[in-house]
């Protein structure tokens, strides 16, 4: 039985300095400092946690809860907010403890259903496992050549189809190909509907017809425009009709 792939660490929780850098900062508005934790009541899954006082492990814990669901949601400062970034962030934090505090059981499942569909939908959580997959079996990246990997350096080597297929002496766990496969599938399907949206989409092709003009000429075969007035029959005389004001 093989052991399930996953990140070496949580890809979105804040390195020690990033969180050392922001801890405290606050708005006039705000009610919490931005991740103190002291005002935040642990449910019964937090308390089953048996957090130690003595560290950091309760606040890096809410903290990693907090940055979880923007990270799934892929929440990004908008250039045209009219506050900053870090105010930004301490509005948010000031809405986590209030909503995790009225109901910690419907935001751990945000959390859980924002992160079924980052999965289903999103290539960054397999590019993600196939890089640091990888690392711990100790082998070149499996993502695919050509697709972008956060984590590679530029010009790092990557495993080959050869590789992937036995030709060579390395050895890919078998989860990884099987990983690796998935996301070539998930692009593949991708690159073939934007295709598909991206063709035009005829609404009447009449370039075909010699006989078309585009108000019915002396083909015929065109559209024709009516006329205000009733047609009359040819007398013999001139075919336009005579209208008396």
């Amino acid at each position: 039985m093989t052991t399930p792939l996953r990140p070496l660490h949580d890809p979105w929780m804040l390195s020690p300095s990033d969180i050392r850098s922001r801890y405290g900062n606050t708005t006039p508005v705000s009610r919490h400092a931005l991740y103190s934790c002291n005002a935040i009541v642990d449910d019964d899954a937090a308390k089953e946690l048996d957090f130690d006082p003595a560290t950091d492990q309760r606040r890096d814990y809410y903290i990693g809860l907090f940055h979880e669901l923007r990270f799934y949601g892929n929440k990004k400062h908008s250039r045209k907010s009219k506050v900053a970034e870090w105010e930004a962030l301490c509005q948010s934090w000031d809405a986590f403890v209030e909503n995790f505090n009225r109901d910690p059981a419907g935001y751990r499942e945000r959390v859980r259903s924002a992160g079924e569909r980052y999965e289903r939908f999103s290539k960054r959580p397999k590019i993600l496992r196939l890089h640091e997959g990888a690392v711990e079996a100790g082998i070149p990246c499996a993502v695919p050549a050509g697709v972008a990997c956060a984590q590679c350096q530029t010009g790092a080597v990557r495993l080959s189809e050869r590789d992937i297929n036995g030709y060579t002496g390395i050895r890919v766990p078998e989860e990884l190909k099987t990983l690796r496969e998935k996301l070539i599938r998930q692009l593949s399907s991708e690159s073939a509907e934007g295709e598909r949206n991206t063709q035009p989409r005829a609404v009447g092709n009449y370039s075909s017809s010699s006989s078309f003009t585009p108000f019915g000429g002396a083909a015929g075969g065109g559209i024709r425009t009516p006329s205000p007035f009733p047609e009359r029959r040819s007398s013999g005389r001139s075919a336009a009709p005579t209208y008396r004001g």
